[in-house]
């Protein structure tokens, strides 16, 4: 079977700058999978090379067995991806109603006006927030605004959802129940879940595999769980040293001793 997303070492440039280069891995259908990495590794601008909003210096990348872009290419729109994304700002339109807002993730479709409707009821329903379809973004709390954003990227029925840091303003309340949301649409929705962070709690909250790029390449890449058991990126060595003892243990990495605190 096809990856869903494969990249076939796929490199970057701006302004010959060198952002990363020599980028492979595959990602399966189903799975939840974390780009990690240390600010400015290029793990955003990897994000958008998938979505299609960009195109790779080098390097292959296919979306679900078809070549979606080549070097300084782009063979398949982003529209034509089947996949949404959620950025870290949102971009909700404070005019608009949360329903309207939503509704806009259909745009350019030829769905009727009836069934735009009823797609976005369907997806604010399956965010739990169809009681706040008539207020302005701005009458909502900033995990009700997140969840405006998943509902609009659910109108599209995607099959890959990815997520540009989109929890870095909430507090941690929210988060851990927007994790719980997520994990829910990934598994009725069937979704393929590509996550950019620098949290190592939402990482291993919300994926179940990651691959860490530093320094222009991916230092390591495999099932999320068995690299925290056994970290070698300085990146991962990081992220273990911030998880809470009990993630630790389960995760079979060392805990720090009180001293070393």
């Amino acid at each position: 079977m096809n990856p869903i997303v494969q990249l076939k070492n796929i490199a970057k440039e701006f302004h010959a700058v060198e952002i990363f280069r020599d980028i492979s891995l595959d990602i399966q259908s189903g799975e939840r999978f974390a780009l990690l990495g240390p600010s400015g590794c290029g793990k955003s601008t990897l994000l958008r090379l998938i979505a299609g909003l960009d195109a790779p210096t080098n390097g292959e990348l296919w979306i679900d067995g078809q070549a979606a872009s080549l070097a300084g290419r782009i063979l398949l729109p982003a529209h034509q991806r089947g996949l949404a994304m959620v950025f870290q700002d949102l971009a909700l339109w404070p005019n608009l109603t949360v329903h309207q807002n939503v509704e806009l993730g259909l745009a350019g479709t030829s769905l009727a006006r009836v069934q735009r409707r009823e797609r976005a009821e369907s997806a604010l329903s399956a965010c739990r927030i169809a009681e706040l379809g008539g207020r302005k973004p701005g009458e909502l709390s900033g995990g009700q605004q997140q969840r405006v954003a998943l509902a609009r990227a659910l109108t599209a029925e995607p099959k890959l959802l990815l997520l540009d840091e989109p929890f870095s303003s909430l507090d941690i309340a929210n988060k851990s129940h927007l994790y719980a949301v997520i994990r829910r649409l990934c598994t009725d929705f069937h979704l393929t879940l590509i996550v950019v962070s620098h949290d190592p709690l939402e990482a291993a909250a919300l994926c179940s595999h990651a691959a860490v790029l530093e320094r222009g390449r991916i230092a390591e890449i495999g099932g999320l769980q068995a690299l925290l058991r056994n970290p070698v990126s300085e990146t991962l060595r990081e992220f273990v040293a911030q998880l809470p003892v009990p993630t630790r243990k389960e995760s079979g990495a060392p805990a720090r001793s009180e001293e070393s605190n």
